[in-house]
């Protein structure tokens, strides 16, 4: 595991690798910080986190923007993180709703201006 000066490093170093906020947890060892994979901790390094890399509906792009919508209209302060949540578990692979809720976004805040 490699150790940083700064806790936030360590929280970057972890997002680069892919993980979210509840994936990892945050090491400290003689004043560095690390982090560690929430699963490998509890499972003893059995099991890297699964992503969904393949969608299992018909049209998921489209899914995305309508879930999308769906939840903002439902509450306009909803995160990212749950829409994405959301689409993972009606079948969307992670980075097809990732991408498509960021153009969804940016769609969103030019219709807005």
């Amino acid at each position: 595991m490699k150790l940083y000066s700064v806790k936030s490093s360590a929280h970057r170093a972890a997002k680069q690798a892919g993980l979210t906020k509840d994936q990892y947890e945050i090491i400290e060892v003689d004043g560095k910080f690390g982090f560690q994979p929430i699963e490998v901790a509890e499972a003893k390094g059995k099991a890297k986190p699964a992503i969904k890399r393949k969608s299992d509906i018909a049209r998921p792009t489209k899914a995305v923007w309508h879930i999308a919508d769906e939840m903002f209209a439902a509450n306009p302060q909803v995160r990212r993180k749950d829409v994405i949540a959301e689409c993972v578990r009606r079948g969307i692979a992670f980075y097809t709703a990732r991408t498509q809720y960021q153009q969804w976004l940016a769609a969103k805040k030019g219709t807005t201006k």
